[in-house]
């Protein structure tokens, strides 16, 4: 038996814009989105060890390599949450939390 697949982009938008698929792409975009953004604000030495994990209710989770990284994010980037906020993705953002994901930076 022999599946012939159709090659039309709009299809394929239409299915990814639909649905509980639609919402997984939305947030991994605005994930993205926020991610860019924190890139931008980061000092050059912190970039490679942290980045957006999740948004939730009011909480952006960041993600670290390790609990040294949070130190040093902390202490570098003790404004950090007050200068994402001029952000529109970042406006309902009201604290942030690290978690250590070391399998994320490999």
């Amino acid at each position: 038996m022999t599946y012939e697949f159709q090659k039309d982009p709009e299809l394929l938008q239409t299915h990814l814009d639909s649905g509980c698929l639609g919402q997984l792409v939305t947030k991994a975009k605005q994930l993205q989105a926020m991610n860019r953004i924190l890139q931008e604000l980061l000092p050059p030495t912190l970039k490679p060890y942290c980045q957006v994990m999740n948004a939730r209710e009011s909480i952006l989770i960041i993600q670290v390599k390790s609990a040294v990284w949070i130190t040093r994010l902390r202490m570098d980037c003790p404004d950090l949450l007050n200068r994402l906020q001029f952000y529109k993705p970042f406006e309902f953002i009201r604290s942030l939390e690290y978690r250590i994901n070391p399998e994320a930076f490999t």
